[in-house]
Protein backbone atom coordinates (compact mmCIF):
# COMPACT_ATOMS: atom_id res chain seq x y z
CA UNK A 1 0.00 0.00 0.00
CA UNK A 2 1.38 3.30 -0.70
CA UNK A 3 0.22 7.05 0.13
CA UNK A 4 -1.53 8.46 -2.95
CA UNK A 5 -1.30 11.92 -3.86
CA UNK A 6 -2.48 11.67 -6.91
CA UNK A 7 -5.86 13.00 -6.20
CA UNK A 8 -4.33 15.72 -3.94
CA UNK A 9 -5.64 18.66 -4.02
CA UNK A 10 -3.56 21.02 -2.36
CA UNK A 11 -3.96 24.08 0.64
CA UNK A 12 -7.06 23.06 2.27
CA UNK A 13 -10.41 24.50 2.15
CA UNK A 14 -12.96 25.14 5.08
CA UNK A 15 -15.89 22.63 2.50
CA UNK A 16 -12.96 20.50 1.42
CA UNK A 17 -12.14 19.89 5.29
CA UNK A 18 -15.97 19.49 6.99
CA UNK A 19 -16.17 16.83 4.34
CA UNK A 20 -13.10 15.21 5.49
CA UNK A 21 -14.43 14.45 8.96
CA UNK A 22 -17.42 12.53 7.67
CA UNK A 23 -15.09 9.28 7.75
CA UNK A 24 -16.78 7.28 10.59
CA UNK A 25 -14.24 8.10 13.32
CA UNK A 26 -15.05 6.92 16.92
CA UNK A 27 -15.13 10.19 19.15
CA UNK A 28 -17.17 9.84 22.44
CA UNK A 29 -18.49 13.15 24.62
CA UNK A 30 -20.48 13.06 27.83
CA UNK A 31 -20.38 9.36 27.60
CA UNK A 32 -22.30 8.91 23.64
CA UNK A 33 -20.35 8.59 20.50
CA UNK A 34 -20.53 12.13 18.79
CA UNK A 35 -21.00 13.36 14.93
CA UNK A 36 -18.05 16.31 15.44
CA UNK A 37 -19.22 17.78 12.01
CA UNK A 38 -23.39 18.25 14.12
CA UNK A 39 -22.39 18.27 17.74
CA UNK A 40 -22.97 21.68 19.08
CA UNK A 41 -20.02 21.55 21.56
CA UNK A 42 -17.58 21.09 17.98
CA UNK A 43 -19.29 23.88 15.97
CA UNK A 44 -17.49 26.45 16.92
CA UNK A 45 -14.01 25.21 16.72
CA UNK A 46 -14.88 23.81 13.54
CA UNK A 47 -16.23 26.72 11.99
CA UNK A 48 -13.23 28.36 12.80
CA UNK A 49 -10.97 25.88 11.24
CA UNK A 50 -12.95 26.03 7.89
CA UNK A 51 -12.85 29.96 8.50
CA UNK A 52 -9.08 29.72 8.39
CA UNK A 53 -8.53 27.16 5.83
CA UNK A 54 -10.45 29.12 3.18
CA UNK A 55 -8.36 32.33 4.30
CA UNK A 56 -4.87 30.74 2.67
CA UNK A 57 -6.97 30.81 -1.05
CA UNK A 58 -7.83 34.44 -0.62
CA UNK A 59 -5.55 36.27 -3.09
CA UNK A 60 -4.06 38.51 -0.18
CA UNK A 61 -2.68 35.76 1.67
CA UNK A 62 -1.57 33.76 -0.70
CA UNK A 63 1.95 35.23 -1.13
CA UNK A 64 2.77 34.35 2.68
CA UNK A 65 0.38 31.64 3.51
CA UNK A 66 0.67 29.25 0.45
CA UNK A 67 3.65 27.77 -1.74
CA UNK A 68 4.24 25.80 -4.27
CA UNK A 69 4.66 22.80 -4.46
CA UNK A 70 7.88 21.86 -5.59
CA UNK A 71 6.53 18.21 -7.09
CA UNK A 72 3.21 19.08 -8.18
CA UNK A 73 3.35 22.59 -8.85
CA UNK A 74 -0.05 23.45 -7.11
CA UNK A 75 -0.61 25.41 -4.39
CA UNK A 76 0.14 23.73 -0.90
CA UNK A 77 -0.17 25.68 2.73
CA UNK A 78 3.00 27.27 3.64
CA UNK A 79 1.90 25.30 7.03
CA UNK A 80 4.21 22.97 5.22
CA UNK A 81 6.74 25.36 4.20
CA UNK A 82 10.50 23.57 4.39
CA UNK A 83 12.76 26.31 4.35
CA UNK A 84 16.57 26.30 2.86
CA UNK A 85 17.28 29.50 3.40
CA UNK A 86 16.96 32.37 5.46
CA UNK A 87 14.08 34.26 3.26
CA UNK A 88 12.05 31.13 3.31
CA UNK A 89 12.61 30.64 6.81
CA UNK A 90 10.90 34.25 7.64
CA UNK A 91 8.15 33.51 5.40
CA UNK A 92 7.86 30.44 7.18
CA UNK A 93 7.47 32.91 10.25
CA UNK A 94 5.40 35.46 8.99
CA UNK A 95 2.49 32.64 8.05
CA UNK A 96 3.14 31.21 11.40
CA UNK A 97 2.49 34.99 12.54
CA UNK A 98 -0.56 35.37 10.32
CA UNK A 99 -2.13 32.12 12.18
CA UNK A 100 -1.61 33.00 15.54
CA UNK A 101 -2.87 36.19 14.76
CA UNK A 102 -5.73 35.73 13.38
CA UNK A 103 -6.51 33.48 16.11
CA UNK A 104 -5.96 36.07 18.79
CA UNK A 105 -2.97 33.31 20.10
CA UNK A 106 -5.51 31.38 21.34
CA UNK A 107 -5.24 28.48 18.98
CA UNK A 108 -2.77 26.45 20.81
CA UNK A 109 -3.12 23.46 18.54
CA UNK A 110 -3.31 25.32 15.31
CA UNK A 111 -2.96 23.71 11.69
CA UNK A 112 0.62 25.47 11.59
CA UNK A 113 1.61 24.48 14.84
CA UNK A 114 0.60 20.37 14.25
CA UNK A 115 2.28 21.17 10.60
CA UNK A 116 5.56 22.13 12.44
CA UNK A 117 5.94 18.62 13.62
CA UNK A 118 5.77 16.83 10.25
CA UNK A 119 8.32 19.38 9.06
CA UNK A 120 10.43 18.27 12.17
CA UNK A 121 10.03 14.61 11.00
CA UNK A 122 11.17 15.63 7.44
CA UNK A 123 13.80 17.35 8.57
CA UNK A 124 15.06 14.58 10.56
CA UNK A 125 14.66 11.60 7.93
CA UNK A 126 18.15 11.22 7.16
CA UNK A 127 19.47 10.36 10.48
CA UNK A 128 16.25 7.71 10.33
CA UNK A 129 17.79 7.33 7.16
CA UNK A 130 21.09 6.27 8.59
CA UNK A 131 19.44 3.69 10.67
CA UNK A 132 16.90 2.23 9.25
CA UNK A 133 16.60 3.17 5.05
CA UNK A 134 13.04 2.16 4.69
CA UNK A 135 12.27 4.84 7.90
CA UNK A 136 14.21 7.55 6.26
CA UNK A 137 11.90 6.83 2.91
CA UNK A 138 8.98 6.66 4.74
CA UNK A 139 9.25 9.78 6.79
CA UNK A 140 9.70 11.50 3.60
CA UNK A 141 6.51 9.86 1.79
CA UNK A 142 4.31 10.56 4.65
CA UNK A 143 5.60 14.30 4.51
CA UNK A 144 4.75 14.87 1.31
CA UNK A 145 1.10 13.02 1.07
CA UNK A 146 0.69 15.04 4.24
CA UNK A 147 1.39 18.34 2.56
CA UNK A 148 0.36 17.63 -0.74
CA UNK A 149 -3.19 16.79 0.52
CA UNK A 150 -3.25 19.88 3.63
CA UNK A 151 -3.79 17.11 5.91
CA UNK A 152 -4.31 18.51 9.90
CA UNK A 153 -2.28 16.03 11.29
CA UNK A 154 -2.45 16.28 15.36
CA UNK A 155 -0.13 14.96 17.96
CA UNK A 156 -0.71 12.85 21.34
CA UNK A 157 2.32 13.06 23.77
CA UNK A 158 1.64 11.58 26.86
CA UNK A 159 0.07 8.18 28.28
CA UNK A 160 -3.00 9.50 30.49
CA UNK A 161 -1.42 8.63 33.93
CA UNK A 162 2.54 8.91 32.98
CA UNK A 163 4.57 8.38 35.82
CA UNK A 164 6.62 11.65 36.78
CA UNK A 165 9.60 10.31 38.74
CA UNK A 166 12.06 10.16 35.45
CA UNK A 167 14.84 12.51 37.08
CA UNK A 168 15.40 10.08 39.62
CA UNK A 169 17.84 7.17 38.77
CA UNK A 170 17.84 3.72 40.15
CA UNK A 171 13.71 3.98 40.71
CA UNK A 172 12.20 1.41 38.61
CA UNK A 173 9.65 2.76 36.27
CA UNK A 174 5.95 1.55 36.66
CA UNK A 175 3.84 -0.54 34.15
CA UNK A 176 2.12 2.42 32.33
CA UNK A 177 -0.91 2.54 29.50
CA UNK A 178 1.47 3.98 27.07
CA UNK A 179 0.82 2.69 23.41
CA UNK A 180 3.21 -0.41 22.55
CA UNK A 181 3.69 -2.58 19.60
CA UNK A 182 1.78 -5.93 20.42
CA UNK A 183 2.72 -7.45 17.12
CA UNK A 184 5.27 -7.04 14.32
CA UNK A 185 4.47 -8.37 11.07
CA UNK A 186 5.88 -8.37 7.92
CA UNK A 187 3.77 -5.52 6.51
CA UNK A 188 3.24 -3.58 9.59
CA UNK A 189 2.98 -3.26 13.77
CA UNK A 190 -0.21 -3.43 15.74
CA UNK A 191 -0.17 -1.30 18.86
CA UNK A 192 -1.98 -1.02 22.14
CA UNK A 193 -2.70 1.50 24.91
CA UNK A 194 -3.84 4.89 25.06
CA UNK A 195 -2.28 8.78 24.97
CA UNK A 196 -3.10 11.97 26.36
CA UNK A 197 -3.14 15.67 25.22
CA UNK A 198 -4.38 15.40 21.71
CA UNK A 199 -6.02 18.16 21.82
CA UNK A 200 -7.26 18.15 18.12
CA UNK A 201 -7.78 14.83 17.38
CA UNK A 202 -11.26 15.21 16.85
CA UNK A 203 -11.13 17.45 14.67
CA UNK A 204 -7.89 16.10 12.94
CA UNK A 205 -7.11 14.23 9.72
CA UNK A 206 -4.53 11.86 11.22
CA UNK A 207 -2.71 11.36 13.99
CA UNK A 208 1.23 11.45 13.88
CA UNK A 209 2.54 9.26 17.30
CA UNK A 210 6.78 10.27 18.57
CA UNK A 211 8.22 8.88 21.39
CA UNK A 212 8.64 11.87 23.63
CA UNK A 213 10.07 10.84 26.91
CA UNK A 214 13.38 12.60 27.94
CA UNK A 215 13.69 9.87 30.96
CA UNK A 216 17.71 8.44 30.75
CA UNK A 217 16.37 5.30 31.83
CA UNK A 218 16.21 2.66 29.38
CA UNK A 219 12.93 1.78 28.10
CA UNK A 220 10.62 -0.49 27.05
CA UNK A 221 11.75 -1.10 23.20
CA UNK A 222 7.99 -2.13 22.23
CA UNK A 223 7.09 1.46 23.96
CA UNK A 224 9.55 3.47 21.38
CA UNK A 225 8.28 4.23 18.01
CA UNK A 226 7.29 6.81 15.60
CA UNK A 227 4.18 6.17 12.99
CA UNK A 228 0.86 8.01 11.65
CA UNK A 229 -2.21 6.59 11.60
CA UNK A 230 -5.89 7.86 10.17
CA UNK A 231 -8.08 8.74 13.01
CA UNK A 232 -10.81 6.68 11.75
CA UNK A 233 -8.51 3.51 11.55
CA UNK A 234 -10.01 0.19 12.85
CA UNK A 235 -9.33 0.44 16.58
CA UNK A 236 -8.97 3.66 17.28
CA UNK A 237 -11.22 5.72 19.93
CA UNK A 238 -11.12 8.86 20.67
CA UNK A 239 -12.39 10.16 24.17
CA UNK A 240 -13.35 13.84 25.06
CA UNK A 241 -13.35 15.75 28.12
CA UNK A 242 -16.45 17.49 28.97
CA UNK A 243 -16.81 21.18 27.67
CA UNK A 244 -14.86 23.58 30.15
CA UNK A 245 -17.39 26.30 29.94
CA UNK A 246 -21.16 26.14 29.30
CA UNK A 247 -21.11 29.17 26.96
CA UNK A 248 -21.34 29.67 23.31
CA UNK A 249 -21.25 32.08 21.20
CA UNK A 250 -24.81 32.70 20.88
CA UNK A 251 -25.08 33.82 24.46
CA UNK A 252 -22.16 36.16 23.71
CA UNK A 253 -18.83 34.13 24.19
CA UNK A 254 -16.97 33.97 20.99
CA UNK A 255 -13.28 33.56 22.31
CA UNK A 256 -14.98 30.24 24.47
CA UNK A 257 -16.90 29.44 21.28
CA UNK A 258 -14.16 29.68 18.75
CA UNK A 259 -11.05 28.38 20.62
CA UNK A 260 -12.55 26.25 22.85
CA UNK A 261 -10.05 23.35 22.25
CA UNK A 262 -11.19 19.53 23.69
CA UNK A 263 -8.28 17.64 26.18
CA UNK A 264 -8.70 14.33 24.54
CA UNK A 265 -7.44 10.79 25.30
CA UNK A 266 -6.82 7.88 21.80
CA UNK A 267 -7.24 5.08 22.66
CA UNK A 268 -5.51 2.26 20.39
CA UNK A 269 -7.14 -1.24 20.71
CA UNK A 270 -5.29 -3.35 18.86
CA UNK A 271 -4.63 -1.05 15.85
CA UNK A 272 -2.53 -2.14 12.35
CA UNK A 273 0.01 0.29 11.28
CA UNK A 274 1.07 -0.41 7.71
CA UNK A 275 5.13 -0.33 7.53
CA UNK A 276 5.06 2.59 5.37
CA UNK A 277 3.54 4.67 7.97
CA UNK A 278 6.41 3.65 10.50
CA UNK A 279 9.05 5.98 10.91
CA UNK A 280 11.44 4.59 13.76
CA UNK A 281 10.80 1.37 15.57
CA UNK A 282 12.39 0.04 19.09
CA UNK A 283 15.38 2.67 19.31
CA UNK A 284 15.47 5.20 22.34
CA UNK A 285 18.24 6.94 21.47
CA UNK A 286 17.27 8.15 18.05
CA UNK A 287 14.09 8.90 19.17
CA UNK A 288 15.03 11.01 21.85
CA UNK A 289 17.58 12.72 19.57
CA UNK A 290 15.03 12.99 17.03
CA UNK A 291 13.28 14.62 19.62
CA UNK A 292 15.29 17.56 19.40
CA UNK A 293 14.35 18.30 16.22
CA UNK A 294 10.88 17.54 16.20
CA UNK A 295 11.18 20.32 18.95
CA UNK A 296 12.95 22.70 17.20
CA UNK A 297 9.81 23.54 14.63
CA UNK A 298 7.53 22.89 17.21
CA UNK A 299 8.66 25.38 19.80
CA UNK A 300 9.34 27.83 18.11
CA UNK A 301 5.96 28.06 15.75
CA UNK A 302 4.47 27.43 19.68
CA UNK A 303 6.42 30.52 21.13
CA UNK A 304 4.90 32.71 18.16
CA UNK A 305 1.83 31.85 18.75
CA UNK A 306 2.35 32.65 22.68
CA UNK A 307 3.19 36.22 21.85
CA UNK A 308 0.14 36.90 20.30
CA UNK A 309 -2.15 35.56 23.34
CA UNK A 310 0.23 38.16 25.17
CA UNK A 311 -0.58 40.90 23.35
CA UNK A 312 -4.48 39.72 23.27
CA UNK A 313 -4.39 39.68 26.76
CA UNK A 314 -2.59 43.24 27.12
CA UNK A 315 -5.08 44.66 25.07
CA UNK A 316 -8.16 43.38 27.07
CA UNK A 317 -6.48 44.49 29.80
CA UNK A 318 -5.22 48.27 29.09
CA UNK A 319 -9.13 48.51 27.55
CA UNK A 320 -10.74 47.70 31.03
CA UNK A 321 -8.07 49.87 32.88
CA UNK A 322 -8.91 52.80 29.83
CA UNK A 323 -12.75 51.77 30.53
CA UNK A 324 -12.36 52.62 34.55
CA UNK A 325 -10.24 55.61 34.34
CA UNK A 326 -7.54 53.05 35.85
CA UNK A 327 -5.08 53.81 33.70
CA UNK A 328 -4.27 57.38 35.16
CA UNK A 329 -3.03 55.72 38.73
CA UNK A 330 0.60 55.04 39.12
CA UNK A 331 0.25 51.57 40.05
CA UNK A 332 -2.07 50.61 37.83
CA UNK A 333 0.56 51.86 34.76
CA UNK A 334 3.23 50.12 36.82
CA UNK A 335 1.30 47.05 36.23
CA UNK A 336 0.73 47.99 32.48
CA UNK A 337 4.07 48.64 31.68
CA UNK A 338 4.82 45.10 33.46
CA UNK A 339 3.15 43.61 31.24
CA UNK A 340 4.36 45.04 28.41
CA UNK A 341 7.92 44.47 29.30
CA UNK A 342 7.25 40.65 29.21
CA UNK A 343 6.26 40.31 25.75
CA UNK A 344 8.66 42.61 24.15
CA UNK A 345 11.92 40.96 25.95
CA UNK A 346 10.17 37.54 24.52
CA UNK A 347 10.33 38.81 21.13
CA UNK A 348 13.65 39.66 21.09
CA UNK A 349 14.45 36.09 22.60
CA UNK A 350 12.75 34.52 20.20
CA UNK A 351 14.70 37.10 17.46
CA UNK A 352 17.71 35.56 18.33
CA UNK A 353 16.31 32.52 17.62
CA UNK A 354 15.77 33.03 14.16
CA UNK A 355 19.43 35.13 13.81
CA UNK A 356 21.19 31.53 15.33
CA UNK A 357 19.12 29.38 12.87
CA UNK A 358 21.49 27.44 10.50
CA UNK A 359 21.32 24.41 8.17
CA UNK A 360 20.52 20.98 9.54
CA UNK A 361 21.80 17.38 8.58
CA UNK A 362 18.91 17.34 6.69
CA UNK A 363 19.25 20.03 4.85
CA UNK A 364 16.96 22.56 5.85
CA UNK A 365 17.74 26.06 7.28
CA UNK A 366 15.83 25.82 10.97
CA UNK A 367 15.77 28.10 14.31
CA UNK A 368 18.09 27.38 16.56
CA UNK A 369 16.63 26.29 20.34
CA UNK A 370 14.30 27.87 21.94
CA UNK A 371 13.89 26.24 25.19
CA UNK A 372 15.24 28.96 26.96
CA UNK A 373 12.08 30.78 25.72
CA UNK A 374 10.17 28.04 26.21
CA UNK A 375 10.96 28.18 30.07
CA UNK A 376 10.41 31.87 29.76
CA UNK A 377 7.13 31.47 28.77
CA UNK A 378 6.04 29.17 31.46
CA UNK A 379 7.50 31.49 33.89
CA UNK A 380 6.03 34.53 33.42
CA UNK A 381 2.69 33.39 31.42
CA UNK A 382 0.79 32.86 35.11
CA UNK A 383 2.69 36.41 36.31
CA UNK A 384 0.78 38.13 33.34
CA UNK A 385 -2.38 36.33 34.32
CA UNK A 386 -2.28 37.62 37.86
CA UNK A 387 -2.13 41.45 36.47
CA UNK A 388 -4.85 40.73 34.33
CA UNK A 389 -6.87 40.15 37.59
CA UNK A 390 -5.54 42.92 39.39
CA UNK A 391 -6.52 45.42 37.23
CA UNK A 392 -10.10 43.72 35.76
CA UNK A 393 -10.73 43.83 40.07
CA UNK A 394 -13.91 42.68 41.08
CA UNK A 395 -16.12 44.22 38.52
CA UNK A 396 -15.45 41.25 36.26
CA UNK A 397 -17.94 38.97 38.51
CA UNK A 398 -20.79 41.53 38.05
CA UNK A 399 -21.78 42.31 34.09
CA UNK A 400 -24.65 41.53 32.81
CA UNK A 401 -25.24 39.08 30.21
CA UNK A 402 -26.71 39.53 26.51
CA UNK A 403 -29.59 39.00 27.63
CA UNK A 404 -29.73 40.91 30.35
CA UNK A 405 -28.80 43.81 27.97
CA UNK A 406 -32.25 43.07 25.87
CA UNK A 407 -34.46 43.04 28.88
CA UNK A 408 -36.26 46.10 28.20
CA UNK A 409 -36.76 46.24 32.18
CA UNK A 410 -33.14 45.73 33.08
CA UNK A 411 -31.55 48.46 30.68
CA UNK A 412 -32.60 51.51 32.17
CA UNK A 413 -30.88 50.71 35.72
CA UNK A 414 -27.56 49.18 33.72
CA UNK A 415 -27.53 51.92 31.66
CA UNK A 416 -27.08 54.50 34.56
CA UNK A 417 -25.59 52.30 37.47
CA UNK A 418 -22.98 49.99 35.26
CA UNK A 419 -21.64 51.98 32.97
CA UNK A 420 -18.22 52.14 33.17
CA UNK A 421 -16.35 55.54 33.51
CA UNK A 422 -15.24 55.81 29.65
CA UNK A 423 -17.92 53.21 28.35
CA UNK A 424 -21.44 52.89 27.81
CA UNK A 425 -23.29 49.68 29.38
CA UNK A 426 -23.07 47.23 26.39
CA UNK A 427 -19.36 47.50 25.66
CA UNK A 428 -18.18 47.73 29.34
CA UNK A 429 -20.02 44.21 29.78
CA UNK A 430 -18.93 42.51 26.03
CA UNK A 431 -15.22 43.46 27.24
CA UNK A 432 -15.26 42.50 31.22
CA UNK A 433 -17.12 38.84 29.47
CA UNK A 434 -14.03 38.63 27.21
CA UNK A 435 -11.77 39.28 30.02
CA UNK A 436 -13.43 36.58 31.87
CA UNK A 437 -13.70 33.84 28.81
CA UNK A 438 -9.59 34.96 28.83
CA UNK A 439 -8.65 34.15 32.51
CA UNK A 440 -11.63 33.28 34.99
CA UNK A 441 -14.14 31.12 32.72
CA UNK A 442 -13.68 27.40 32.86
CA UNK A 443 -11.96 27.70 28.95
CA UNK A 444 -9.54 30.12 30.17
CA UNK A 445 -8.24 28.47 33.55
CA UNK A 446 -7.91 25.43 31.40
CA UNK A 447 -6.13 26.98 28.92
CA UNK A 448 -3.89 28.32 31.44
CA UNK A 449 -2.90 24.92 32.61
CA UNK A 450 -2.00 23.69 29.25
CA UNK A 451 0.21 26.53 28.59
CA UNK A 452 2.01 25.38 31.92
CA UNK A 453 2.44 22.24 31.03
CA UNK A 454 2.84 22.57 26.72
CA UNK A 455 6.79 22.73 26.93
CA UNK A 456 7.11 19.92 29.48
CA UNK A 457 7.94 20.02 33.28
CA UNK A 458 9.11 23.20 33.82
CA UNK A 459 12.09 22.03 36.55
CA UNK A 460 13.09 19.06 34.26
CA UNK A 461 13.45 21.45 31.62
CA UNK A 462 15.40 23.94 33.64
CA UNK A 463 17.50 20.89 34.71
CA UNK A 464 18.31 20.08 30.82
CA UNK A 465 19.31 23.85 30.54
CA UNK A 466 22.21 23.56 32.94
CA UNK A 467 23.38 20.65 32.03
CA UNK A 468 23.53 21.61 28.45
CA UNK A 469 24.94 24.63 29.43
CA UNK A 470 28.70 25.25 28.08
CA UNK A 471 30.60 27.62 30.94
CA UNK A 472 33.63 26.61 30.51
CA UNK A 473 35.41 29.47 29.05
CA UNK A 474 33.91 31.95 32.10
CA UNK A 475 35.02 29.17 34.82
CA UNK A 476 38.62 29.30 32.91
CA UNK A 477 38.98 33.03 33.31
CA UNK A 478 38.04 33.22 37.30
CA UNK A 479 40.11 29.82 37.65
CA UNK A 480 42.97 32.00 35.91
CA UNK A 481 41.90 34.15 38.69
CA UNK A 482 42.12 32.99 41.98
CA UNK A 483 45.08 30.94 40.67
CA UNK A 484 47.53 33.30 42.44
CA UNK A 485 47.22 35.73 45.36
CA UNK A 486 44.73 38.50 44.28
CA UNK A 487 46.31 42.26 44.73
CA UNK A 488 45.79 43.33 48.17
CA UNK A 489 47.43 46.56 49.87
CA UNK A 490 49.48 49.40 47.61
CA UNK A 491 49.13 47.22 44.82
CA UNK A 492 49.16 49.56 41.26
CA UNK A 493 45.60 49.73 39.41
CA UNK A 494 45.15 47.41 36.52
CA UNK A 495 45.04 50.04 34.21
CA UNK A 496 48.39 51.29 34.86
CA UNK A 497 49.75 47.25 34.16
CA UNK A 498 48.71 46.90 30.73
CA UNK A 499 50.88 47.28 27.63
CA UNK A 500 51.08 51.02 26.11
CA UNK A 501 48.24 51.72 23.88
CA UNK A 502 45.54 49.14 25.80
CA UNK A 503 44.49 51.66 28.24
Amino acid sequence: MTLDIAGAQGAMTGARFRASLNDGRRVFLNGQQVDVTAYPAFAGLLGELCRLYDMQHQPENQAVMTIASPSSGRRLSANYLTPRSRQELTQKRLNAEKWALETWGLLSASPEFLAAALVGLYDFRTELGAKNAEWGRNAEAYFKYAAEHDLLVAHAVQEPQAQRSELYPGQEIRPGSDVTVVEERADGIVVRGARGFAAMAPLANELFMFYASVRKQEADEKAVQWFAVPLNAEGVTILCNEPRSPHSEADGHPIVARYGEFDTVVFFDNVFIPKERVFLLGDQELAQQGLDTLKRWMSWSGLMRHYYRWWSLIGVTTMLAEAQGADLFRNMRDKLGEMVVIPEVFKTALGGVEVEASTSPGGLFRPASSLACAIFATQYNSRILDLCKDIAGGNILLQPSEADLANDALRPMLEEFMASANLPVAETARLFRIAWDLIGDGTGVRRDIYERWLHGDIVRNKNHMFLQYDGEGVKQRIKDLIAAPLPVGDAPPVWSLMPHGQN
